[in-house]
């Protein structure tokens, strides 16, 4: 029996951004954000922005602040800031999937899998950057997802016929267009 326990010592994990960190990185969220493409057609009032190209700025962003090399905490948390630049204004409502604005598009969760399985999924949702990383995992399931190309069709009889060779009357015996 122990008389003094071990003192465990605290985790030492990342800390935090600062909250001025924080800040300094709304600024640049906000240019790429501005950089979006606005709903065509009729409208009246103000301009909202197609769901297609915030997704696509936020890609963009998320490349430009190496995004994938960050730790899940710092990650978290600029995913949150962005998220409430885009409650900020009605001309996001697109980013959402819920008229109470609390849950991304489902594109938007795709992008934010941390896993690797998660990230090769959520390629088949959303367009990629070329930069994306590569993992031994992502190029398998890549491999087996890839289409398999489709048959050829056979030659018609007139095609065969025009060839006039021995192969070619045999290949039509095959595919039953003659005895």
């Amino acid at each position: 029996m122990l008389l003094y326990p071990s003192v465990k010592e605290p985790k030492s994990g990342p800390a935090p951004f600062s909250g001025a960190r924080v800040r300094s990185s709304s600024a640049l969220m906000g240019e790429f954000i501005a950089g979006a493409e606005d709903k065509r057609g009729l409208e009246w009032g103000r301009p909202e922005k197609t769901r297609e190209s915030l997704i696509e700025q936020y890609s963009a962003w998320r490349d430009q602040v190496g995004y994938e090399q960050l730790d899940p905490i710092h990650q978290r948390q600029l995913d949150q800031r962005w998220d409430t630049l885009m409650k900020s204004d009605k001309t996001f409502n697109k980013w959402f999937s819920d008229k109470s604005k609390k849950t991304p598009a489902a594109e938007v969760k795709a992008l934010r899998l941390k896993s690797d399985f998660g990230r090769e999924m959520s390629k088949r949702f959303v367009k990629q950057s070329p930069r994306a990383v590569n993992s031994p995992i992502g190029s398998s399931l890549r491999s087996t997802m890839v289409k398999q190309p489709q048959r050829q069709q056979p030659p018609s009889p007139e095609e065969l016929k025009a060839n006039g060779s021995r192969a070619a009357y045999e290949q039509g015996v095959k595919l039953g267009y003659w005895k």
